[in-house]
């Protein structure tokens, strides 16, 4: 190498001299040289050999005169060249044996490189000693390879920046992991190199130092360990000596978005097998042998200690929010509960070694203001809103103890004296217990109290919904209740007597005593018999009688008769009596401004019993039709011969429903629920369809081969548009459920929209309507159909029930999602297979 002059420059601080680092680079090169000359020649030799070159150099003159001199001998290769006085006087000294020979003295090549067998052996190996060029053009696996073979085990590669081309993993030297020190590396497309088998990397990624290990082998150890041991004593008190440490300030400036995270975990798994996978352990451990020097009790220590400090004594409206703590967890689907869960905070209390004895722990989760153990809330002290606050939709529980365990009767929730619990968040219903009772108060007020002593006191009315008794013997069978216009009194499942809305007073026991008394008995709840010659259209007062050989009965017959009366007037009243003979037939009539229908036989029992006209099947009957015999069943049915008839009818197997122009619809039967032709009805329509459906497994769909015709290949263009579809899949939330809960309250749904799928199908030069999968109804406009409301007086009150709403024109897109599924899937095949051909 040629030596060179420092440049001064021409005035002090004109910036055209050398800057420091080259000035002294200049001063260390000669130096060097001169003391390799001194070192190989001895100091004498050396001054002789200047002295040879100029008669004006004796070692003593000035340093430019001495760098000029020097500077006269070119570049080392000719300082140690033949005819050179210096260069012969070096090659004298060295005996050709030790030349380019180990622990001898280097040569250079005709490259004027030393040559890398005889170069020392580096500290770190360096992957362009091995040839690498990191020119993200030529191919470094070779050199990588080397590199990593002359590497020891636990050693460590450099890797100088540049482009990174390494079409492979490095192969070669210890078969455990190594480390390879890169210099922020990219690869030819600007993409940062962050892994290298299974070795670690340590590199620079976006500004800031990165370690990471692309691929693991079993039992592998961590990527980066810090061990730390403190065995010294005394130390301040308070003062934390941490094994690992992160400082982020994050300065007084607007605008920011960003999180910022001093410190990040982030954990992704698709991983099978019984390990467990977790994003940020800690493990905090009194080994065995803690108390083994008899010292007594040791320190407390934490597993996990999380701090959040606001030091501007201002409330959170002032300074900004504080959250000291929070876990989120965020997944779709619903839990079944049947062994896999999820759960947001699991905590576990047990024992450390299972032959021990057992565990007692005294609290599993407190809240308290005292540091460093358990403490009470005073009233000078701070205090917490709410302290444990659930705001979410829960469909099991908001606070579950029923897989615990109460031990000597402990109870699942306990409270203090004279605490409350609300249910509102007005809390305006509470509930307490102070002063000897539990209390209930509504709005501040208290409405009744059970006393410890047993007594119940009530500060207001009482109110019963309607049959609701009041119980008055332990036995229950002396009760008082409302029902039917009227306060009743029962004893032993028996009415006694009743005390009427309006006023009356009736007795419903044999007695005889009642003040409301007619020409032919007493109005209580005991049948009344008439006299055989007694005429019926004079019967019109409310009650219940029996009889025989009656003026205008139906027969002359045993019968029990119900009197029904309107409240206004006997004119309006309906007859209906039971035949107690064999026959056992029931009729009825109405009075209708005095004047009687004719009697209408509507049961019949033992055999059959009709209302209407009774025919001799199913598929021709009217009204009620019902047979007691052995072996029969019932018929319902709604509409009279000769017209279109819905029934419903049981003949000793399943219960079916008919319509007379279409046959049996449904079959119910104890095992299953069934159409009545196979494959002949729909469930639901596009109109009125169900809003979900639960089943214990899946729909079995006829797959048969000998109901189709052969399976057919699907095209590439089938195939293509079967990629497309899932490539379209997402998340939405239904318009209707955005509508009624908004959009955080509405729940996410995966899938696509049909108007999507046809749009990719025909541009694939498909008509998507062919294709089973994707559905499409359109429906005309329909009326509302309604009926007339019929009073108690049997005629129609003017206002009407609606029994179907009227239904604008319309029409809907639907998937059947099973062969759209089986269609997609088909083109992710297709997908994978080029992808294994194309990888070889």
């Amino acid at each position: 190498m040629a030596f060179e002059l420092i440049n001064i420059g021409r005035v002090p601080n004109d910036g055209t001299g050398d800057d420091l680092r080259t000035a002294f680079l200049k001063v260390n090169l000669f130096l060097r040289a001169y003391a390799d000359l001194a070192e190989a020649l001895g100091t004498t030799d050396v001054v002789a050999a200047l002295n040879g070159l100029s008669s004006t150099i004796a070692g003593r003159q000035p340093a430019t005169e001495v760098l000029s001199a020097l500077s006269t001998l070119g570049s080392l290769t000719a300082l140690a060249g033949a005819g050179n006085p210096v260069g012969d006087a070096i090659a004298a000294r060295i005996a050709d044996t030790e030349k380019g020979a180990a622990n001898g003295v280097a040569t250079l090549g005709s490259d004027g490189k030393l040559a890398l067998a005889q170069r020392p052996a580096a500290d770190i190996p360096n992957v362009k000693d091995f040839g690498a060029q990191l020119d993200g053009t030529k191919e470094d696996l070779s050199a990588f390879s080397a590199a990593r073979a002359a590497t020891p085990n636990n050693g460590t590669v450099e890797v100088p920046p540049g482009t990174w081309k390494v079409s492979g993993t490095p192969a070669g030297g210890p078969s455990t992991p190594i480390l390879w020190r890169l210099s922020g590396n990219t690869t030819p497309e600007g993409w940062p190199v962050i892994g290298i088998g299974t070795d670690v990397v340590e590199t620079m990624v976006e500004g800031g130092k990165y370690f990471a290990k692309a691929n693991s082998r079993p039992n592998d150890g961590p990527v980066v360990r810090i061990d730390q041991t403190i065995n010294h004593s005394g130390g301040t008190l308070a003062n934390v000596i941490p094994a690992f440490r992160v400082n982020q300030t994050i300065t007084n400036v607007g605008g920011l978005n960003n999180f910022g995270w001093a410190n990040s975990t982030i954990l992704t798994s698709s991983g099978r097998g019984a390990g467990e996978h977790v994003a940020l352990a800690s493990l905090a451990t009194r080994p065995a042998d803690a108390l083994s020097d008899g010292q007594g009790q040791r320190s407390p220590i934490w597993g996990l200690y999380v701090e959040t400090n606001d030091q501007t004594n201002q409330p959170p409206d002032a300074t900004g929010s504080m959250v000291g703590f929070e876990h989120d967890m965020f997944a779709n689907g619903e839990d079944h509960f049947t062994g896999a869960n999820r759960i947001n905070h699991h905590m576990v209390l047990g024992r450390q070694n299972p032959t021990g004895p057992k565990a007692y722990f005294g609290w599993g989760s407190v809240i308290s203001n005292k540091d460093g153990g358990l403490g009470y809330a005073w009233p000078d002290q701070s205090y917490v809103g709410v302290g444990y606050g659930l705001q979410i939709a829960f469909n099991g529980a908001g606070f579950d103890a029923s897989q615990g365990f109460s031990i000597a009767q402990a109870p699942a929730f306990r409270m203090a004296e004279g605490m409350s619990i609300s249910f509102d968040a007005e809390n305006r219903p509470m509930l307490r217990h102070d002063v000897g009772a539990l209390r209930y108060y509504y709005n501040g007020t208290e409405l009744f109290n059970i006393k410890d002593t047993g007594e119940f006191n009530i500060g207001g009315a009482i109110y019963l919904q309607e049959s609701n008794p009041v119980v008055f013997t332990s036995d229950a069978k002396s009760q008082l209740k409302h029902t039917s216009g009227a306060l009743r009194y029962y004893y032993n499942g028996a009415e006694i007597f009743n005390l009427g809305d309006a006023g009356g007073m009736s007795l419903a026991g044999s007695a005889a005593v009642s003040g409301v008394l007619t020409s032919v008995g007493l109005k209580h709840g005991k049948n009344f018999t008439i006299a055989g010659s007694f005429d019926l259209n004079t019967l019109t007062e409310a009650g219940f009688y029996d009889g025989a050989g009656m003026v205008n009965a139906p027969t002359a017959d045993w019968y029990h008769i119900e009197v029904q009366t309107h409240s206004n007037s006997p004119l309006y009243c309906k007859q209906t009596i039971t035949q107690l003979s064999a026959g056992r037939k029931t009729y009825q009539r109405t009075r209708d401004a005095g004047n009687w229908s004719a009697w209408e036989e509507i049961v019949r029992a033992g055999t059959d019993v009709t209302f209407g006209t009774v025919a001799a099947t199913a598929a021709n009957v009217s009204g009620l039709v019902q047979s007691l015999g052995t072996g029969s069943g019932f018929v319902l049915s709604d509409r009279a011969a000769g017209s279109t008839q819905w029934t419903i009818y049981q003949y000793g197997g399943p219960l079916r429903l008919f319509r007379s122009d279409s046959g049996d619809l449904f079959t119910f039967n104890t095992p299953y629920f069934a159409p009545g032709n196979d494959g002949g009805m729909a469930l639901g329509q596009p109109t009125a369809k169900w809003s979900m459906v639960y089943a214990a497994s899946g729909s079995i769909n006829t797959s048969d081969a000998r109901k189709k015709t052969g399976v057919a290949p699907l095209t590439e263009a089938e195939l293509a548009w079967a990629q497309d579809l899932a490539r379209e899949i997402g998340a939405f939330q239904f318009l209707s459920a955005v509508a009624e809960k908004g959009e955080d309250g509405a729940r996410h749904h995966i899938g696509l929209t049909v108007q999507r799928a046809i749009e990719l199908g025909q541009a694939r030069g498909l008509d998507p309507f062919r294709y089973g999968f994707i559905c499409y109804d359109k429906w005309d406009a329909e009326p509302e159909v309604s009926e007339p409301i019929i009073g108690e007086d049997g005629e129609p009150t003017g206002e009407t029930r609606v029994l179907s709403p009227a239904r604008p024109a319309g029409d809907c897109y639907g998937f059947r999602p099973d062969q759209l599924a089986l269609f997609i899937a088909r083109g992710q095949e297709a997908r994978l297979a080029a992808l294994e051909v194309r990888l070889g």
